[in-house]
C-alpha cells in the first residue's frame, strides 16, 4: 500500500483547511486544457497586430536614439533621467534597439507576447501549488489573458518590464513556497527591479501563499530583499520630476484628488475601454460577445472546470477579503504617492 501522509493546504489569506490525504512522490500532472483553448484564441486575436504591428511613440524612440547616440549615450540619458530606478528598462533598450531595424517588428512584439503566456501557466502552477481544485487554476491562468493590462503589456514591447517583473514574481511565490529561498529572492529581486509595485506587496503574497516553519523564514527573505531596493531607489531616484518629490508631498497626495481612485480602476479595468471597442466593432461585437458567452457555458462541462471551490467559513472569507484588500493597496501605493499622479495601471513611472 501506498504511504501517505496528512498534508494541510494554505489559501490566499493564508487559512489552513481541513487536512486532506496526498500521495508521496510526484503528483499527477493534468493536461491544461481549458488554459490553452484560451491562449489559442489569445494569440488568435493578437495575431494581425504581431503581423501588420509597427512601433509606437516609446518603441520608436528606444529603437531610434541608439542609432542616434549610440547605445553608451542612450544608456547615459535613461541613467540620469531615472537613476537607478528600474534598471529592466535596459533590457526593453537592447531588445528593441537590437531588433527593430533588422527584423519586422512583429518578432519584437513576440517578446512580451511570450511572456505574458507564461505568466498565465505560471499563475497556473501556482494555483495547482495552493491545492486549488479541478480546471481552476486553468481559470485563474485565463484571467491574466483577459486582463486589458495583460493584453495591453503583451502588444508593447516598451512595456517590457510588466510582463517580466510579474512572471519573476509569480516565480518568486512558487519557490519561496517550495523553501527555496536563494532562487526565490533572486526572482523577487527581478520582480522589485522591473515593476516598482511588487515591492511592497510581494513580501506580504510570500507570507499569504508560503505555509510551515518556512513562512516566516520566506518572508524575512523577501522583505530584506525588498527592503535594499527600496532604500536604493530612494538614494538614487535620478533627474525625472516624478522622482523628486518630497516626502512630505507624497504622503498628503494620498488624499488628494479623490476623483483618480474611481478613474484609475476604471481605466485599468477597461471600464472606459471596453465599451469604447464594443461601440467601435457594433454590431459584430455584440455578436462576438454572445457568441463567446454562449461557447463559454458550453465547453464548461467538455472543458471539466466544475464547481468553484467551496467549504469556506464565514471567518476565512473574511480573512481573504482583507488579505485581499491589503494586496491592493500596497500593489498601488506606489501610484498613490506618486505626483503627479497617472492614469495607467503598467507603472508608477510610466
Amino acid at each position: 500500500m501506498a504511504r501517505r501522509r496528512v498534508d494541510r493546504s494554505v489559501g490566499v489569506a493564508g487559512v489552513t483547511s481541513e487536512p486532506s490525504l496526498v500521495e508521496r512522490g510526484p503528483r499527477r500532472k493534468a493536461l491544461p486544457l481549458p488554459l490553452i483553448v484560451v491562449s489559442v484564441i489569445f494569440v488568435a486575436v493578437t495575431l494581425p497586430v504581431v503581423v501588420d504591428g509597427g512601433p509606437l511613440a516609446d518603441d520608436y524612440h528606444n529603437c531610434i536614439r541608439p542609432t542616434e547616440v549610440g547605445y553608451d549615450g542612450f544608456l547615459g540619458e535613461s541613467s540620469r533621467r531615472l537613476g537607478v530606478v528600474r534598471p529592466a528598462r535596459f533590457v526593453e533598450i537592447f531588445t528593441i534597439g537590437s531588433l527593430c531595424q533588422r527584423v519586422p517588428f512583429g518578432v519584437v512584439i513576440l517578446v512580451p507576447l511570450g511572456l505574458t503566456l507564461l505568466i498565465a501557466f505560471a499563475i497556473r502552477g501556482l494555483l495547482r501549488d495552493l491545492h486549488v481544485p479541478g480546471a481552476w487554476p486553468d481559470v485563474g491562468g485565463a484571467i491574466w489573458l483577459l486582463h486589458p493590462v495583460g493584453a495591453e503589456s503583451a502588444l508593447w514591447p516598451s512595456a517590457l518590464h510588466v510582463p517580466l517583473g510579474l512572471l519573476a514574481a509569480v516565480w518568486a511565490l512558487r519557490w519561496y513556497r517550495r523553501e527555496r529561498y536563494v532562487a526565490g529572492t533572486v526572482a523577487a529581486l527581478a520582480a522589485f527591479l522591473s515593476v516598482e509595485q511588487t515591492i511592497l506587496a510581494l513580501p506580504l503574497a510570500v507570507w499569504l501563499v508560503s505555509e510551515g516553519e518556512g513562512r516566516r523564514r520566506s518572508t524575512l527573505w523577501c522583505a530584506s530583499a525588498a527592503g535594499v531596493i527600496a532604500v536604493a531607489y530612494a538614494l538614487g531616484p535620478g533627474t525625472d520630476p516624478r522622482a523628486a518629490v518630497p516626502l512630505v508631498e507624497r504622503v498628503t497626495s494620498i488624499v488628494q484628488d479623490p476623483l483618480w481612485y474611481f478613474e484609475y480602476p476604471a481605466v485599468g479595468l477597461g471600464l472606459h475601454s471596453i465599451p469604447l471597442a464594443i461601440v467601435w466593432a457594433f454590431p459584430v461585437s455584440v455578436l462576438l460577445l454572445a457568441g463567446g458567452a454562449w461557447l463559454g457555458v458550453a465547453s464548461r462541462r467538455w472543458l471539466a472546470i466544475g464547481e468553484p471551490p467551496t467549504g469556506l467559513d464565514r471567518r476565512s472569507l473574511v480573512r481573504s477579503a482583507l488579505a485581499i484588500a491589503a494586496l491592493l493597496v500596497l500593489v498601488n501605493l506606489p501610484l498613490m504617492t506618486t505626483v503627479p499622479r497617472g492614469h495607467d495601471p503598467r507603472s508608477a513611472r510610466a
